[in-house]
C-alpha cells in the first residue's frame, strides 16, 4: 500500500535527519522515497492506523500528516522510475538502495 507522509521540515523540534533515520528504522515501512524536504512516499503492508501510531513517538508534539494514497489517485511530476516504483503493488527494490529496506 502507498502512503504519503508530510511534515514541516522547518519545525525545529524534529530534524530532517531524525525523520530520515526513523523512516529507515521503522519496521512497518517496507520502502520509501523522499522527493523533497518534508515529504516521504512510503510503501507498507500495514494499515494506516498501525503506520500512523508507529510515527507518533517520532513527531510527539510536531504536526504531521500520513495518508493512504491509492495508485489511481496520484498525480504530479516525478521521474518515470519513481512512478513505476509507486504504482507497482509489490515492487522490486528501487535502484537507489536508500528506498527499500534490506531483506532479513
Amino acid at each position: 500500500m502507498n502512503y504519503l507522509l508530510s511534515y514541516n521540515p522547518l519545525d525545529l523540534r524534529v530534524s530532517s535527519g531524525q525523520v530520515d533515520g526513523f523512516v529507515r528504522a521503522n519496521r512497518y515501512v517496507d520502502g520509501w522515497y523522499s522527493p523533497f524536504p518534508g515529504t516521504y512516499c512510503l510503501k507498507s503492508s500495514h494499515i494506516l492506523l498501525t503506520l500512523t501510531e508507529s510515527f507518533r513517538p517520532m513527531f510527539a508534539e510536531t504536526a504531521f500528516i500520513l495518508t493512504f494514497v491509492p495508485p489511481q489517485c496520484q498525480g504530479g511530476a516525478l521521474p518515470p522510475p519513481i512512478w513505476n516504483w509507486i504504482n507497482t503493488p509489490d515492487p522490486a527494490p528501487f535502484p537507489l538502495t536508500a528506498l527499500t529496506r534490506p531483506s532479513s
